[in-house]
């Protein structure tokens, strides 16, 4: 994107930029918490099919073979509407003829974290929910638009979070959105260790995890899967695994777990966050003490992560009404 100004060079990954407005041209999609996993799917698909190329063809470019993906709505976290196209003359009017389902959306001037990449949101968000916080003061704006930069060949090169500095505890919880949920009694299917062993759970579950994925057990949470802690007769387990509808079928060698329903304090980032959950676990304590007049931790439920296919994890902290 031209005329950015650069704040900071973090490192040799990211740098800290302030963007000018820009008007961005492109195809709009809307997506849900159930198809937000598909938004970095549905940019390929738009440039490698020739949409974003046409755009270009017909409107022009400042920077040629490069296409933007904006967050341009962004509700209930999960669910959000994304254009993909290309930076244009603010001024211009715009032809007739444009590709179905194109709009015109100005992007407020702002300052980003940019973060480049190849191909793998999850490195990115990994580097700005973990190193970046670590070692720079800013957290996620959001007031701003998330913005992703690709490559003519589909490809992610850059992942752009809204960041600014806060002055408050209040600025620093502003991209954590929560609310007290009912959850309904939760099965688990996948692989649990001890956590004294140190082992990669999460690499060994998607080892195997055809072996669950294909029941039709498991058809229904497709997208789901689980990252819980489990205590038995004095020892803790770290357990990864898919959610699941019944044991029915589960083969011998996986590991099955239920965990009771009830009341959940759910703590989600105001957009994406790569399936990292490291700004939820740190906002943990600040977000109880927020609901501390009606509601208390339960000690008795253990928390629940849930992780949205390299989207959009998301923290269940088990709750009680308050006593008194």
């Amino acid at each position: 994107m031209a005329e950015q100004r650069v704040v900071q060079a973090v490192n040799g990954q990211c740098d800290i930029v302030d963007i000018p407005p820009r008007r961005v041209v492109g195809v709009q999609v809307r997506f849900d918490a159930e198809t937000a996993h598909n938004v970095f799917w549905v940019a390929r698909k738009l440039i490698l099919d020739g949409t974003a190329a046409l755009l270009e063809e017909l409107l022009g470019s400042p920077n040629p073979g490069e296409y933007i993906g904006v967050v341009t709505e962004l509700g209930r976290p999960g669910c959000l509407t994304y254009v993909v196209g290309v930076v244009v003359d603010g001024g211009r009017e715009l032809p007739e003829g444009l590709p179905d389902g194109a709009v015109s959306v100005i992007c407020p001037e702002g300052r980003y974290a940019l973060v480049r990449t190849k191909g793998d949101q999850m490195q990115a968000y990994d580097f700005l929910v973990k190193g970046f916080r670590e070692d720079t003061p800013y957290v996620c704006d959001p007031g701003l638009p998330p913005l992703h930069l690709y490559g003519a060949d589909g490809e992610l090169v850059v992942v752009g979070e809204p960041v600014r500095v806060p002055r408050d505890e209040d600025e620093r919880l502003a991209a954590i959105h929560w609310e007290v949920v009912s959850l309904p009694q939760i099965r688990f299917a996948g692989i649990k260790r001890p956590m004294s062993a140190g082992d990669d759970v999460i690499g060994l579950f998607f080892a195997i995890q055809s072996r669950v994925r294909g029941l039709p057990c498991a058809e229904l949470f497709q997208q789901d899967y689980l990252g819980i802690p489990y205590y038995e007769a004095g020892q803790s387990y770290s357990c990864f695994g898919a959610r699941v509808s019944s044991f029915e079928g589960i083969p011998e060698g996986i590991d099955t777990i239920t965990k009771p329903g009830g009341l959940f304090l759910h703590l989600m980032d105001h957009g994406l966050n790569g399936d990292n959950p490291t700004r939820l676990t740190d906002a943990r304590g600040a977000v109880l003490a927020r609901v501390s007049d009606a509601y208390e931790h339960d000690p008795s439920r253990d928390d629940l992560y849930r992780f949205r296919l390299g989207m959009a994890a998301s923290l269940f902290v088990a709750v009680k009404p308050k006593a008194g």
